[in-house]
C-alpha cells in the first residue's frame, strides 16, 4: 500500500487528477479519497415472500387444530364418565379394572 501511494505522490500533476482531497499524511505518505471509493454504492438486498402461509391460513389451521383437539377430549371424558358409571361387577364383565379406566379412554380418544 506504501508503494502504491509513495508511487503516486511522485508522478506529481498527472495523477493528481485521478486523485480527489488529500484526507492525511502519515510518514510522508499522502493518503487520497480517490474517485472509485466516493461512487461506491451500497449493495442491498430485498426479500419479498411470495410464496408460503400467509396469516389467515395460520389461523385457520390453527381453529381446526383446537376443533379436533376440543373433538378428542370430548370422547376422552365421554369415555371416562360413561365407564365410572358401570358398577364393579359390570367392570369384571368386560374384563377392565378401575385403574384401566383412563388408559382405555386415552385409546379410544386419541390412539395411543
Amino acid at each position: 500500500m506504501q508503494m502504491l501511494h509513495s508511487s503516486i505522490a511522485e508522478l506529481g500533476s498527472c495523477a493528481s487528477a485521478a486523485k480527489g482531497p488529500v484526507i492525511g499524511q502519515r510518514n510522508g505518505i499522502r493518503r487520497f479519497v480517490t474517485k472509485i471509493a466516493k461512487e461506491k454504492n451500497m449493495a442491498f438486498i430485498t426479500d419479498t415472500r411470495t410464496g408460503g402461509i400467509t396469516l389467515t391460513q395460520r389461523i385457520a389451521a390453527l381453529r381446526e387444530n383446537f376443533v379436533a383437539a376440543r373433538a378428542q377430549r370430548k370422547i376422552y371424558t365421554k369415555t371416562v364418565s360413561e365407564l365410572d358409571a358401570l358398577s364393579n361387577r359390570d367392570l369384571a364383565d368386560l374384563g377392565i379394572n378401575r385403574s384401566m379406566i383412563k388408559a382405555i379412554a386415552i385409546e379410544a380418544a386419541y390412539g395411543k
